[in-house]
């Protein structure tokens, strides 16, 4: 089954035109190596970046040093080293990024392979069967696996985290200790989010020992004191020591909780952490407070998003049998174990910061890491004692297929996937937008399109950073609401749905209001190029 990911994560690698995130931090990695600077991407951690950085580096591109002050600085500055480098290396720009992308491919692989020996070792093969099938063949698993961003690095070093820390607190060693500590400062330097494992991890220690009636030995508390040690060392060894012990007011904070601890807190404390990670969670803080964009569900715009966001979009972009299978682990299974405390606790921390924490809505891709620990649990269906029955052990096999073959008829378009409770792929932009929906993915598709057609001009609003031009796209910029308006046009789903942000337009970052190109929602669509741009053809 691995061999059959590997394949289905190929695909979409190799086809799809570089992504709006994919775009800034592969530049950022290799500014860590070039440069060595942390700085640039800020808002995530270097590891997973790096990574993906390594091939790329060894095909030897174009790359100019960088010349910026320290610290932080203009949001979009990811995004303009992007701009130079894929100018600076367009003749094999996508080359060097589905190289980059095989990364995490890579990464995916050995997230599935330490999947599926968890759960064998845990609840046995058939168990561990079903729930690398229940990942394999999940479209966000598929979409975010061929992409050279750091989602699903953060999935897989949040799940060895995971593992690493069932096996401490179960069997407490010196070993386990050290396990417990790599993995979560692995975590930590893959991304961020990985912090909301640490309320999780005291839940299930303090849980463990009430149940088990032991109170933690003094050999115990010293184990655990060495994992954070551990967990200290290795993420200051992932920046390099650089910036390491800054005293705490010597440090710049933009958000409301990095700017409330500075004040209650001794100016005087060096803060264990390097300097460029706490710089960079206060600035990832900044925007989850506020809302680095709008949040955009079912056609309405919000400022602080909803509660329920999340649950929605699981429910429009899981295959029909996945949710199929996840009610029938909880209306079948209703006693839930110790087992399932040590993965649906930390699942449901991410899920409960994401979506109570976080005024920052814009994909599903926020809870990968949680997916892998849901999916285990509901693989556990395969081991309860109703899979014996012979028709349930057949209803569940052919659930399993079902989601399978779903995805398999999906390929390779799988970002922009959405099941039938959500109108299939050609009608997500009704319900959700951004990485659910439209990354600037399909620009080949649009070239492809163009070119069957003798590369007619066209009015392109295209929601990426990519120069279409120099996929020999001749377009110019769509015309104001109130101009007269005829010729082609081409619109990515983002922006005809009114979504504010930026593109690029002779070489330059524009910035785009709200609703620029809603005009365009008055005439009827001529074709649609794959799920994310729209046509239109005005006399």
């Amino acid at each position: 089954m691995l061999i059959v990911l590997a394949a289905l994560l190929v695909v979409p690698a190799v086809r799809q035109s570089v992504t709006v995130d994919e775009f800034a931090h592969v530049p950022a990695g290799i500014s860590t190596f070039e440069d060595g600077r942390f700085d640039l991407y800020s808002k995530n951690p270097p590891l997973v970046r790096a990574l993906t950085a390594l091939p790329v580096l060894a095909s030897g591109p174009e790359w100019k040093s960088l010349e910026f002050p320290e610290g932080k600085g203009n949001a979009w500055r990811p995004w303009t080293v992007g701009t130079r480098f894929f100018y600076d290396n367009v003749s094999r720009y996508d080359l060097l990024f589905r190289r980059a992308r095989y990364v995490i491919v890579g990464l995916t692989i050995a997230l599935a392979w330490l999947l599926h020996r968890y759960c064998k070792r845990t609840f046995g093969e058939w168990s561990a069967l079903v729930t690398l099938a229940l990942f394999a063949f999940c479209p966000t698993v598929l979409a975010h696996g061929s992409l050279a961003t750091v989602d699903m690095g953060a999935a897989l070093f949040a799940l060895a985290a995971v593992v690493a820390f069932r096996a401490f607190v179960l069997g407490p060693s010196f070993r386990t200790s050290v396990l417990a500590g790599v993995s979560f400062g692995f975590a930590l330097l893959a991304k961020f989010s990985a912090l909301v494992l640490i309320p999780a991890f005291v839940l299930l220690w303090v849980g463990v020992r009430v149940r088990d009636r032991q109170r933690p030995t003094r050999r115990e508390v010293l184990l655990g004191a060495l994992a954070v040690v551990v967990v200290l060392v290795v993420v200051n060894a992932g920046y390099a020591f650089h910036g390491s012990l800054s005293r705490l007011d010597a440090l710049e904070f933009e958000s409301a909780s990095g700017k409330s601890l500075q004040a209650h807190g001794p100016g005087w404390l060096p803060v264990p952490l390097p300097r460029d990670f706490v710089l960079g969670l206060d600035e990832q803080q900044a925007d989850v407070e506020a809302g680095e964009f709008s949040n955009y569900l079912r056609g309405t715009w919000s400022a602080t998003g909803w509660w329920w966001y999340f649950l929605y979009a699981i429910l429009v972009k899981w295959t029909i049998p996945l949710l199929l299978l996840v009610v029938a682990r909880v209306v079948s299974w209703p006693k839930f174990d110790r087992e399932d405390a040590f993965l649906l606790v930390p699942a449901a921390a991410y899920f409960v910061v994401v979506s109570l924490g976080s005024h920052l809505q814009v994909g599903l891709r926020y809870l990968l890491p949680a997916f892998p620990l849901v999916f285990a649990c509901v693989g556990r269906l395969a081991s309860a004692p109703i899979a014996r029955v012979r028709g349930v052990a057949i209803a569940m096999a052919l659930l399993v297929m079902a989601h399978a073959t779903s995805s398999v008829l999906a390929a390779p378009r799988y970002l922009s996937y959405f099941n039938a409770i959500g109108g299939g792929s050609q009608n997500g932009w009704r319900q959700l937008l951004d990485s659910n929906l439209d990354w600037g993915q399909e620009l080949f598709l649009l070239r492809d399109w163009l070119a069957a057609r003798g590369n007619p001009p066209v009015k392109l609003a295209y929601f990426g950073h990519v120069d279409p031009r120099e996929y020999g796209i001749v377009f110019d910029l769509p015309e104001e609401a109130a101009a007269p308006h005829h010729g082609l046009y081409a619109v990515s789903a983002n922006f005809l749905m009114g979504y504010p942000y930026v593109l690029l337009h002779e070489g330059k970052l524009l910035n785009v209001p709200r609703d620029r190109f809603a005009w365009l929602r008055g005439y009827q669509p001529t074709s649609r190029v794959g799920d994310t741009f729209f046509v239109f053809e005005i006399p």
